[in-house]
């Protein structure tokens, strides 16, 4: 029994302290972004030693990707199959979150550093699915026009982040103008979509 509780209570220890090291990276590519991420300064902020981090990741690029993978699990899009706006909406809220500088940081890194770009990559393309046009049929989405609207909108979220990121968090001048016309190109796709479906 003793033996038991001993290991449960490793367990949570070697998890927490897994769990220290990923917070700590998500941190430190916010503050600092890829370049001045480096174990030391994440074994700073985690409190722990180089050799807990080399413990508990067998590799720089396992850390990267336990900290991408939770960042995508804060800013999972769920699709709303029967609204573009509401898809929009979702997809701007996650965008502007501090957070989302990780996923540009580490989409960066994916093609700019060979030494972990592969694993990277792999990583980022786990999660493509949430933005996959195949799952937003109901509003329309799979016809080429459709297509190139969904397209258009995800690609205009994805340069508000990168603006965002790029400005310490803040909007710009014109991101709520731009913001409200990707509303009004949703409002006027799922109308669309509505017709379609009737």
């Amino acid at each position: 029994m003793k033996a038991q509780t001993l290991t449960n209570l490793n367990d949570a220890r070697s998890q927490a302290t897994r769990s220290r090291l990923v917070q700590a990276t998500i941190d430190s590519l916010i503050e600092h972004g890829y370049s001045k991420t480096t174990g030391v300064e994440i074994c700073r902020r985690a409190g722990v030693t180089r050799g807990a981090l080399n413990h508990h990741f067998p590799d720089y690029s396992a850390l990267l990707i336990d900290a991408l993978r939770e960042v995508y699990t804060t800013l999972k899009v769920e699709p709303d199959a029967s609204s573009l706006e509401r898809v929009v909406r979702s997809g701007y809220k996650n965008v502007v979150q501090p957070e989302f500088k990780v996923v540009i940081e580490l989409w960066l890194a994916s093609q700019n550093d060979p030494a972990i770009g592969d694993k990277l990559a792999r990583a980022i393309a786990e999660s493509a699915y949430a933005f996959s046009p195949k799952s937003f049929r109901r509003a329309g989405i799979g016809e080429p026009a459709a297509n190139a609207i969904y397209y258009t909108l995800f690609e205009l979220l994805i340069a508000i982040g990168l603006g965002r990121a790029t400005s310490g968090g803040k909007a710009s001048a014109h991101e709520h103008m731009v913001f409200e016309t990707m509303l009004d190109l949703a409002r006027q796709q799922d109308s669309l979509g509505v017709k379609n479906n009737e």
